[in-house]
């Protein structure tokens, strides 16, 4: 067993709580980004047809996907 196997129930409930703390606040720069670029229209000089394309292009994720990412994003703007 190494040290990691050995950690309490309660110290390895706190690493998962932090982990997923860190993990929404990357998220939440990400979308914050993504919104940001979709109301410069900074995709366009890519290549990409619409935001989604450009979602797409950059991060090999699903039209369904993109589409659900923008509008999180946006709705962000007026989340308190």
């Amino acid at each position: 067993m190494n040290e990691r196997d050995e950690r309490s129930t309660e110290d390895l409930t706190r690493s998962a709580g932090e982990a997923h703390r860190r993990a929404c606040l990357a998220q939440r720069e990400l979308f914050s980004a993504i919104a940001e670029v979709d109301r410069r229209s900074l995709w366009r000089d890519s290549g990409a047809r619409d935001m989604a394309h450009w979602l797409w292009m950059r991060y090999g994720i699903s039209h369904w996907k993109a589409c659900r990412w923008i509008a999180a994003a946006h709705a962000l703007d007026i989340c308190p």
